[in-house]
């Protein structure tokens, strides 16, 4: 039953021309990718199909996490994808309406400061370090990651989540879970093409089924050119050329 209710909402959340249900980060608190891989796998295989959005899937509560455990689980899964960001470990987080702590996965903590981040900055902006980190009602993290903790899960592209003195709590990377390195490897760059083909679905309809002539190509261009002109003054980009091949 559980299953089915998901695959109603992978059915829904697939649609990326829905005018109820669009989104660009997509968390699943209630599942982790090791004791429910096949679900976890068929949220990532929708997200993938979009091709606008990040899903970010957790690893299961450990009382005692252990970095070399993530590492080996996250290599051995099938959620290595530059559409798919995962975070460790779990935050113990104040609510203040129960009056009580509660552990929570920490796909809330990445959400919260890549929606922070657009908001305040652009979508393009790492959302990680101590500026950009959310920390409302953060008590403390499972395990504080040490130096050695955070490197190891660097190598197996896991973003820790860590105290530091003076400065607070941070999250200290901003990676997808892609196996090969290129630029989406960055979470950031993932949000920034999931961004800019959103804008390009919008403002090229208007344009679609019309004769393939000179004035249409121009139009094309000159549809596409001011939205990347944006991005680059608002330092997303440092260059970018448009054409249009015949």
């Amino acid at each position: 039953q559980n299953f089915v209710a998901l695959q109603f909402a992978i059915d829904i959340f697939g649609d990326n021309e829905s005018l109820e249900f669009d989104f660009s980060v997509l968390v699943t608190p209630d599942m982790n990718f090791e004791d429910h891989s096949s679900a976890t796998e068929a949220v990532l295989e929708m997200v993938t199909g979009r091709g606008d959005a990040l899903y970010i899937p957790d690893f299961r509560y450990e009382a005692d996490p252990i970095p070399d455990n993530a590492k080996i689980s996250i290599e051995s899964s099938n959620m290595k994808s530059n559409f798919a960001a995962v975070y460790f470990p779990y935050v113990q987080i104040e609510d203040t309406t129960n009056k009580t702590n509660l552990w929570l996965p920490p796909s809330i903590i990445a959400l919260a400061t890549i929606a922070a981040t657009a908001t305040n900055e652009q979508v393009w902006q790492p959302p990680a370090g101590s500026l950009r980190t959310v920390t409302n009602n953060l008590v403390r993290t499972r395990k504080r990651m040490r130096i050695n903790d955070r490197e190891v899960l660097k190598s197996a592209n896991i973003n820790p989540i860590t105290l530091f003195p003076g400065s607070g709590f941070e999250i200290t990377e901003s990676r997808t879970t892609q196996e090969f390195f290129s630029a989406l490897s960055f979470v950031h760059n993932r949000l920034l093409l999931g961004y800019a083909k959103k804008a390009l679905n919008q403002t090229l309809r208007p344009i679609l089924h019309q004769l393939n002539t000179v004035s249409l190509r121009n139009a094309f261009v000159n549809t596409i050119t001011p939205i990347f002109e944006r991005i680059k003054k608002l330092n997303g980009l440092e260059e970018f050329k448009v054409s249009v091949v015949d």
